[in-house]
């Protein structure tokens, strides 16, 4: 009888990921309490949400809770000045108002993709001199999936040391529908995500293997 060395089963890790840490203080409360009390481990902060600074002060009370940076590049203020980022934000100092907006004006090229860069730039130092080191990046409205913002997100992730970066493409997002839903759910989102993985590999980065959110 041959010796075999003993099989090891591959551990499945999940990780409970809140988004919106710091859009409001009921948010922040809400965080904190399934943190405490259920599975949540890790939260995504908005480094121009309206609670912004409630939530650092609750990030640094409970290390235990992993915090990303939610990029937010639509409906919230802009953290570098106005005055950098042209026609990115209009005149109240606004990012796009939607996903959306966001997407129309970057491919018509109202706005450039170095205005992006500089005010991702921007968000990430604001978090860093908040005293928090962010375990991860990812965005709201899953903005940074666009493969210019993705290059980006990419680059400043390795520049600011922060590992791991969301891959948020669902493989089961669309679960029903006609031939075309059916088409970009077999063929086109396996694709995309294959493509991100790739990205994130090849920059010596991490992702999960899996995501889930979208369909909820």
């Amino acid at each position: 009888m041959e010796d075999r060395e003993p099989m090891t089963a591959k551990t499945t890790i999940l990780v409970v990921n809140g988004d919106d840490f710091g859009l409001s203080e009921a948010i922040n409360r809400g965080m904190l309490a399934a943190h405490e009390t259920c599975i949540l481990r890790s939260t995504s902060i908005m480094p121009n949400g309206p609670a912004f600074e409630d939530a650092v002060r609750i990030a640094l009370e409970h290390p235990s809770l992993d915090v990303g940076i939610h990029l937010t590049l639509t409906g919230e203020p802009s953290v570098a000045p106005a005055g950098e980022l042209r026609s990115l934000v209009n005149d109240e100092g606004f990012l796009p108002e939607s996903s959306r907006m966001f997407t129309r004006g970057l491919l018509s090229r109202r706005f450039s993709i170095g205005d992006v860069q500089t005010e991702m730039r921007a968000q990430i130092e604001h978090v860093l001199e908040a005293g928090i080191e962010p375990s991860h990046l990812d965005s709201h409205q899953h903005v940074h999936m666009l493969p210019a913002v993705f290059a980006v997100a990419l680059d400043l992730a390795r520049e600011y040391g922060i590992p791991t970066i969301r891959v948020s493409v669902e493989r089961a997002v669309l679960s029903s529908g006609g031939f075309f839903a059916r088409l970009i759910q077999t063929a086109l989102l396996p694709r995309i995500d294959r493509v991100r993985l790739d990205q994130v590999r090849n920059a010596g980065l991490h992702t999960a293997d899996w995501f889930w959110g979208l369909g909820m």
